[in-house]
């Protein structure tokens, strides 16, 4: 693949910045990464330590309670330098109240971010003026040395465990591996689950133009790269506030000549439902060109996907994954599933490891609910023990081993741990 260099003339008298992202969330890499470019633009310098710093940007993430209690003790650490401190990403909106007992400075929500500006008033290109980036937010900005040892040894070592977890053909080790052209095809989400604090964080959905999506892939091809990710906060509903669709768009990037494959990621399984009938349709070289789906079941219990507010035709479901498993043989499915959703009982829960045993999915993972404040599942009870979640874990493990999976969770399980239990499975190496 080629890449080209931009020389970048550094001011040493300009402020300095330091970026941190608190996530693996594929959308809050991209605004970091547009962000340092629109710092860049405005004169600043991007430095790899927050005590190089005149200013620290942190994006915290709040999707589980895990990542926001280690966004807030950042803010509690960064605070400690001589430096300002701007807090974004989502745990101002999922965790303000929360934010606001250890953190009286400038805070912006995700949804938000193009005000950003407020907090930078010297600025003469404007943050909705930058470009969407179609790359991560990585070492590009780090010293030589540093830089050095973060692509030669860190990142290797991040590749290892991420292959040795999901194997080597998941979406994220591609990634992880591969130059992966990224395009965010739209923000927020149409969905309403009742877990769900991000919603907040994000709004509502707002779509990129289709011309505007095929540009930035036709950019991707022409630059030499082979992989390209689809995602948003809700990528399935994408186009349906301007008339438009996921469908059309797909139809209209794999009728694009080239060598290439499409990873479609963070896709609701409604909207999955809605689309597969148009999907088989598409041309055998086209359907040969979309190779990953990411699709989150969260439940295969038609009770528990009823409480969680998510499309629950259970066998409406299997049948989909089926057409896809027929129409796409070649394509990897990726998914996961939520355990101890408040109420689930064995049976629920049985029904989910069912679901998987199915369908054969080639990865993915299990995690357990955590209650996120503000939801409407944090008022459902009754709620179910840490301890009966361990036993249901250790039980799925053993299952999936069972029909065929290989699996790995976090090295140790225990009652006081504060870190959600997890289980990563895959059904090919």
């Amino acid at each position: 693949m080629r890449k080209s260099f931009t020389c970048l003339v550094i001011d040493l008298e300009a402020k300095s910045v330091y970026v941190f992202v608190n996530s693996g969330c594929v959308r809050r890499k991209l605004d970091a990464k547009k962000l340092s470019v629109y710092l860049l633009r405005n004169g600043y310098r991007i430095v790899d330590r927050p005590d190089k710093s005149d200013i620290i940007v942190l994006f915290g993430c709040g999707v589980t309670n895990e990542f926001a209690d280690y966004s807030l003790n950042l803010v509690k650490r960064f605070q400690q330098y001589n430096a300002e401190l701007i807090v974004t990403g989502c745990i101002p909106a999922t965790d303000g109240d929360r934010l606001k007992n250890v953190f009286y400075g400038k805070k912006v929500s995700t949804k938000e971010l193009d005000k950003i500006d407020e907090f930078f008033p010297d600025v003469k290109v404007r943050f909705s003026e930058v470009d969407e980036p179609n790359c991560f937010y990585g070492s590009d900005y780090l010293d030589p040395v540093t830089k050095f040892v973060f692509d030669g040894f860190l990142d290797k070592i991040y590749s290892f465990k991420v292959r040795n977890y999901l194997g080597g053909t998941s979406y994220k080790t591609m990634m992880q591996e591969k130059d992966a052209f990224i395009i965010r095809v739209g923000w927020g989400c149409l969905n309403n689950c009742a877990f769900c604090a991000t919603k907040r964080a994000v709004g509502s959905l707002l779509s990129k133009p289709l011309e505007e999506c095929v540009r930035e892939f036709r950019k991707g091809l022409g630059e030499g790269y082979k992989y390209f990710v689809l995602t948003g906060d809700d990528t399935g509903a994408y186009g349906l506030d301007f008339g438009g669709s996921l469908l059309g768009l797909l139809h209209e990037i794999t009728a694009i000549s080239g060598d290439y494959e499409v990873f479609v990621v963070n896709l609701n399984p409604r909207w999955l439902v809605k689309y597969i009938d148009e999907m088989v349709l598409f041309s055998e070289k086209q359907m040969s060109r979309l190779t990953h789906f990411e699709i989150p079941i969260q439940s295969g219990s038609e009770r528990v996907l009823k409480l969680m507010n998510r499309f629950h035709d259970v066998e409406k479901l299997k049948d989909v994954f089926r057409l896809l498993r027929k129409f796409f043989p070649s394509s990897v499915l990726e998914t996961n599933v939520m355990l101890g959703f408040p109420t689930e009982t064995d049976d629920d829960f049985d029904e989910s490891l069912d679901f998987l045993s199915e369908v054969k999915f080639d990865y993915g993972y299990i995690m357990e609910f955590q209650s996120r404040p503000g939801t409407v599942a944090e008022k459902l009870y009754p709620k179910v023990s840490r301890k009966e979640n361990l036993r249901r874990l250790r039980y799925a493990k053993k299952y999936l081993k069972d029909v065929g999976y290989r699996t790995m969770g976090r090295p140790f399980w225990h009652l006081n741990s504060s870190k959600a239990l997890f289980l990563n499975f895959s059904y090919r190496l």
